[in-house]
C-alpha cells in the first residue's frame, strides 16, 4: 500500500467506498503483472497470503533460454535460497515449486529461445519464481499471476479492475478454510 517512490499503487486503482480499509492479497514485483486481490475482510487476506494455509498460486513464467529437464526435476526438488533482505526473504532454506510444467519451448533468431512454464506456488517468498530460476542461470522475461486459490484471471487488462460475484467470494473463502464465516 506504500510506495517511496511515488509510483501508483494497486489501491489507486479501484473506486471504494470512502474510508473503506482494504487488504491486499499478495503482491507482484514492479516488473510482474497479474491477478491481485482486494478484500476489506483482514482474516481472509491473511488465511489466502500465509504459507500456513497453503492456498495456491498460479503463474505463467516465460524464460530465457530452453530449460532443461534437469532444471525442471531442480525446481520440483527444491533449491536453497540465501537468508537476508537483499536476498529477498526473512528466511533462507530449501524452497521448491507446487507444480512446474514446461508449456512450450520456443526458438526465435530475433528474440531468442524462450521457454513458458505454468507453475504453482503454495507459499509464496519474495521473488521467488525469480531467484529459484535464476539460481539455474536463467531469466525470468514475463511472470503473470494467473489465479489465486479458486480465482482465476480473465478478461480484464492490465489496469482494470472488477468486483467478484458472490460465488466466487464463497470459493474464496472455502479455499481459506472460512466456510462458516459471513461473506462480505
Amino acid at each position: 500500500n506504500e510506495d517511496p517512490q511515488g509510483r501508483k499503487r494497486v489501491i489507486d486503482l479501484v473506486q471504494a467506498p470512502a474510508g473503506a480499509r482494504l487488504f491486499l492479497v499478495g503482491r507482484l514485483d514492479a516488473e510482474s503483472t497479474g491477478l491481485m486481490l482486494l478484500t476489506n475482510d483482514g482474516e481472509l487476506a491473511n488465511r489466502l497470503t500465509h504459507p500456513r494455509y497453503e492456498v495456491p498460486k498460479q503463474y505463467d513464467v516465460c524464460l530465457r533460454g530452453h530449460l532443461k529437464e534437469d532444471d525442471l526435476r531442480k525446481l520440483r526438488d527444491g533449491l536453497y535460497l540465501t537468508v537476508g533482505r537483499k536476498a529477498g526473504g526473512g528466511r533462507g532454506g530449501r524452497t521448491a515449486m507446487e507444480s512446474v510444467t514446461i508449456v512450450k519451448r520456443q526458438t526465435d533468431r530475433t528474440r531468442g529461445d524462450r521457454t513458458t512454464l505454468a507453475v504453482t506456488l503454495r507459499e509464496g517468498r519474495n521473488r521467488e519464481i525469480r531467484r529459484l530460476v535464476a539460481r539455474l542461470g536463467y531469466k525470468v522475461r514475463r511472470l503473470k499471476r494467473t489465479a489465486i486459490g479458486p480465482l482465476k484471471l480473465k478478461g480484464l487488462a492490465i489496469g482494470q479492475w472488477r468486483t467478484l460475484t458472490h460465488t466466487e467470494v464463497k470459493r474464496l473463502y472455502k479455499a481459506a478454510g472460512l466456510t462458516g464465516q459471513r461473506h462480505r
